[in-house]
């Protein structure tokens, strides 16, 4: 089983339920955002950035249900990039929503830009400057 965005879910029922799925030596694949020094970063408004946790209370939740760690990857710097493009594609799903005029087209997609790089800025500074983790977490079934 392969996850993302783990954060935006009650995690420790996900885990206990992804172990009643999972075959005795089956693994589960998450990639996430944990957080590492939750001050060191503004949380933003979005409900799921402030369920980040750390990887060691994810982990603790895993073996509690029943998964023990495979592999741990550390992939923040490669990550960086990845809210750049995801900060552009919000911009881009804003405009199917648009008002058709050139003036007020502008304005909505200049306020969707400020927002969005806010955002996504937290997030970068937070994974450039080790306040914020994204991880590549391998989890196997305990046989």
């Amino acid at each position: 089983i392969a996850v993302e965005n783990t954060c935006a879910l009650p995690r420790s029922e996900l885990l206990r339920g992804v172990h009643a799925r999972l075959k005795p030596g089956g693994m589960l694949a998450i990639a996430d955002c944990f957080w590492v020094r939750p001050n060191a970063v503004h949380p933003s408004e979005n409900a799921w950035s402030r369920h980040l946790g750390s990887v060691n209370a994810f982990l603790a939740d895993a073996r509690d249900a029943g998964l023990e760690l495979e592999a741990h990857d550390d992939v923040s710097a490669r990550a960086v990039g990845f809210w750049t493009l995801s900060s552009e594609l919000r911009v881009h799903e804003h405009l199917a929503r648009a008002p058709t005029d050139a003036h007020s087209l502008r304005a909505a997609l200049n306020a969707v830009r400020a927002e969005s790089r806010r955002e996504h800025l937290w997030l970068q500074q937070g994974l450039l400057d080790g306040g914020l983790e994204y991880a590549l977490l391998v989890l196997r079934r305990e046989v």
